[in-house]
């Protein structure tokens, strides 16, 4: 009965020294790893979504990223994204990505390496402007069709935009509307439509704004009073209408002025009675419609 118990416990040492070596053994295996988008030698701009496809016989544990040879993010969780800012890098510059997968043991492999060029410069009727450096755009006078793009937001550093004096229809894009900077904006003497006063009021900086000789509506805000530094101020030959409010007096009186067979409101649809200050600017109206 001894030797038969003594047996069993040889035999049940064996077992658990199996059982350790079978889970100890290393797992020798590689994930495998792929950069899905971008491709490489593609042009790039603004923030780039970089996707990673990579699989393991165990389990992914992260990706790095790496920037030319930087790493710049480390992902643990799929779907493996990482969303690169190139803004700050330097228009058509040639910048390396490459990738390396880690699975739970300590495997790795390294992904090829892409070479991606990145290009944020602004494409606007036949040229390429620099956000960082375009402080003035200029392309009045002359024979510009269409609508205007609306990349043309982009150009956050702006102080003065001038397009008028051209062909130019549609809405004007809401990317005008950020460029905090500005200073002139000039739109006269085109074809837009829509309701523009509601936005250009947040446009603080404003010093100048024609917008005449279009077909432009809406109302003038109760918040014009907002453009605290506009000293020029055109409407005049558009659609606009409803009643003006007193708020508008709050504005630098320079702002209201004759014009030569009209006034900088003329030729719109506002409704009496008109404020004060302005009485001497209304021009005439179109009033079939008012109250």
């Amino acid at each position: 009965m001894v030797e038969v118990k003594e047996i069993s416990k040889h035999i049940t040492l064996i077992f658990i020294l199996l059982q350790f070596w079978n889970c100890s053994d290393d797992d020798t295996i590689s994930p495998s790893v792929s950069i899905v988008s971008p491709i490489s030698d593609e042009i790039i701009s603004d923030t780039v979504r970089i996707i990673v496809e990579s699989s393991d016989n165990d389990a992914i544990d992260r990706i790095e990223f790496f920037i030319n040879d930087i790493l710049s993010f480390t992902d643990f969780e799929d779907p493996f994204e990482y969303y690169w800012n190139t803004l700050t890098e330097t228009d058509l510059s040639v910048n390396t990505l490459k990738v390396i997968s880690y699975d739970v043991t300590g495997n790795y492999t390294i992904s090829d390496t892409i070479n991606l060029i990145v290009d944020n410069r602004v494409h606007l009727w036949g040229k390429y402007y620099v956000i960082d450096t375009t402080t003035v755009l200029d392309v009045s006078g002359g024979e510009i069709t269409g609508f205007i793009p609306s990349e043309i937001g982009k150009l956050v550093n702006l102080r003065s935009l001038d397009l008028r004096s051209n062909q130019l229809t549609g809405e004007i894009p809401e990317g005008i509307f950020n460029l905090t900077s500005l200073e002139k904006l000039y739109l006269n003497d085109n074809y837009l439509i829509g309701n523009i006063l509601d936005e250009i009021v947040h446009l603080s900086s404003l010093k100048e704004l024609y917008v005449q000789q279009n077909q432009l509506s809406g109302s003038i805000p109760t918040n014009i009073s907002n453009l605290q530094n506009l000293i020029e101020f055109s409407i005049q030959e558009n659609q606009f209408s409803g009643t003006i409010s007193e708020s508008i007096c709050q504005l630098n009186g320079d702002v209201f002025f004759n014009i030569i067979g009209s006034t900088n409101f003329s030729g719109n649809s506002f409704c009496p009675p008109y404020p004060d200050c302005i009485l001497d600017f209304i021009g005439s109206q179109d009033t079939t419609n008012c109250d």
